[in-house]
């Protein structure tokens, strides 16, 4: 059974590459999966496994290389493209500009344009925004999706 909260979860797979092939020949063809390095908080690379479905799902599975068996340590759910996070950010800046600019245009009697302001409160909230998408797609069937076929793999 696929559990992470009780530490790495066990892969049978001998090695990345063929771990990796069999993922991509189990999830669906337009998810995009790449292979590439990360370096982990106490330091030291390992490989991670990118998974990218569309602009706004995607995972990056952490690989660790336990005791000569590979092991799943993690499964880090993100914005995986810059066209995502460009659109949060830009909806953000002028949101909050929009905001700004209603409340100063009230308070002095006529039209004020706030822009700037605006704009560095809505880059403050747009990482914010990003996690919440993060956490959103840790909790969604896309998840579950992912999930069943790392199990499916490993079986």
């Amino acid at each position: 059974m696929f559990d992470l909260s009780k530490g790495p979860y066990a892969l049978k797979a001998q090695s990345v590459s063929a771990f990796l092939s069999s993922l991509e020949e189990t999830l669906p063809a337009h998810m995009e999966i790449t292979l590439k390095q990360v370096t982990l908080k106490k330091g030291g690379k390992t490989p991670a496994i990118q998974v990218r479905d569309g602009l706004w799902r995607g995972a990056s599975l952490v690989i660790l290389d336990t005791n000569k068996q590979l092991a799943l340590g993690g499964i880090y759910y993100k914005v995986p493209t810059f066209a995502a996070k460009a659109i949060v950010f830009i909806g953000m800046c002028a949101a909050f500009s929009l905001i700004f600019t209603i409340l100063a245009s009230a308070m002095l009697g006529q039209f004020a344009p706030v822009g700037m302001g605006g704009g560095v409160v809505g880059a403050m909230i747009s990482g914010n925004i990003d996690n919440m998408i993060a956490k959103r797609l840790r909790d969604s069937p896309w998840s579950s999706e992912l999930k069943d076929a790392i199990e499916t793999v490993n079986a």
